[in-house]
């Protein structure tokens, strides 16, 4: 394992099995596959993420007494992830999903209340706070050569800031393939995430104010956590140290390298070229071939023509479609299995059968 400024620490915890437990009876099991927590800026609470009854919930644990001290839930939104706690430790951000579309979300930690960012069928994920507490930046898939929901052509994840006032996005995209996991630096002037597009997942940082983009990790094995959207690194906001997961040998190890060494390699981008063979099956010519990649390259046959069609109000209520008028029916004869016998002569077995 090497990155292209000093090789990063792996972290080992200290505690045994036993210690800093926490069992609370009122939640059922924890999100942590696609998601993650987040701690209060003082450092004294961590929030995370229940399922109760089959919905979500946001728990606050109270790491110095070990217990849940507060518990939300968002109406209307049954799944919720990622969770990032603001700067000045009043509001928390989240994803929530409401039928299957996720949008950005503002729980006031004081009032309870929630306030949507965004509400369109662009999906956003994993929000992170920048330093002023005023923007968020998230993984999307709008934009230009984004999700196009006519065609049904998605568009890979990349990432964006929103202005949390003017609710105002600007999409970030340096390169083809997967971006996802933002973190702000401490003065909010790098943008750390997390990219495939060489088919290794890589962290890298944008510097926001001259668009350069370095290159911060070389993992053979690529930085990752459970799954490929699953959040694999977290910058501090006081100090700017970096921890992430790199997954080797059949297990996760956690790395972290200090701020001051995060400075990586600058990418040339007028020479770069979206080969992601790293992460195909062999063999590599398969690409893009095939039953199943025909039909997805044409989202559109079999699909009605692009017309105006009428529309009619759409009735709900349950109502008599018809009536079937009744019928009896009679049989003479040697007595069937599916015959009703409702009168039988001792010298002639006739057989009687009713059909209603």
């Amino acid at each position: 394992m090497k990155s292209t400024s000093s090789s990063p620490t792996p972290t080992q915890g200290n505690h045994s099995p036993s210690e800093r437990r926490n069992r609370d009876a009122h939640f059922d099991a924890i999100r942590f596959i696609s998601s993650a927590g987040s701690w209060s800026p003082d450092g004294r609470e961590f929030a995370f993420i229940t399922f109760v009854e089959g919905d979500n919930e946001i728990s606050i644990l109270d790491w110095t007494k070990g217990d849940v001290v507060r518990r939300f839930k968002v109406d209307g939104v049954s799944a919720i992830t990622n969770l990032a706690w603001s700067p000045n430790g009043d509001e928390l951000a989240f994803s929530g999903m409401d039928g299957g579309i996720s949008d950005l979300y503002l729980l006031n930690m004081e009032t309870g209340a929630v306030r949507q960012l965004t509400n369109d069928r662009f999906a956003d994920l994993q929000p992170a706070w920048h330093p002023d507490g005023r923007q968020l930046a998230f993984t999307t898939d709008r934009g230009e050569m984004g999700s196009n929901f006519r065609t049904l052509e998605y568009g890979e994840p990349r990432l964006a800031v929103i202005d949390t006032e003017t609710l105002e996005i600007d999409v970030h995209r340096p390169f083809e393939g997967m971006h996802h996991n933002p973190q702000f630096s401490p003065d909010g002037n790098q943008l750390y995430f997390i990219s495939s597009h060489d088919g290794f997942k890589d962290v890298y940082r944008i510097d926001l104010p001259s668009d350069e983009v370095y290159r911060l990790t070389h993992q053979k094995t690529g930085v990752s956590g459970i799954t490929a959207m699953s959040p694999a690194m977290s910058v501090a906001a006081q100090n700017g140290r970096m921890m992430f997961s790199v997954f080797s040998d059949g297990a996760y190890t956690v790395f972290a390298q200090e701020g001051d060494e995060l400075s990586g390699e600058m990418v040339d981008m007028t020479a770069l070229e979206y080969n992601p063979i790293a992460a195909i099956l062999p063999p590599a010519s398969a690409l893009n071939e095939g039953l199943v990649a025909n039909y997805m390259e044409d989202p559109l046959t079999g699909l009605p023509p692009d017309e105006d069609y009428s529309a009619e109000s759409y009735n709900p209520r349950l109502i008599l479609d018809y009536v079937a008028p009744p019928s009896i029916g009679v049989q003479a004869g040697a007595c069937m299995a599916r015959a009703f016998p409702v009168a039988l002569d001792s010298t002639s077995p006739t057989c009687w059968a009713i059909k209603i």
